[in-house]
């Protein structure tokens, strides 16, 4: 069962999230694309955590890289 969606508006893709785990206060999930397929990569994870100043960490690993994030935010309140 999805958790939640991404669009990736500029690549004209969507995907689903599926949960995978948590770990103390950092929570996974297992990205799926549903449309956009030859776009984007299918298969990513993606770490979310909150951080000590009201903000959230968010990281895009691709599929099979489990040490280095493809990209990373900081959402604020």
């Amino acid at each position: 069962m999805p958790a939640g969606t991404m669009a990736y508006a500029s690549l004209r893709c969507t995907a689903s999230l599926t949960f995978m785990e948590s770990e103390g206060n950092k929570v996974w999930f297992r990205e799926s694309i549903q449309d956009g397929k030859d776009k984007c990569v299918d298969g990513g994870r993606i770490l979310v955590a909150p951080m000590s100043n009201d903000s959230l960490l968010w990281q895009y690993f691709g599929p099979g890289n489990v040490r280095s994030p493809m990209a990373t935010a900081t959402f604020r309140r």
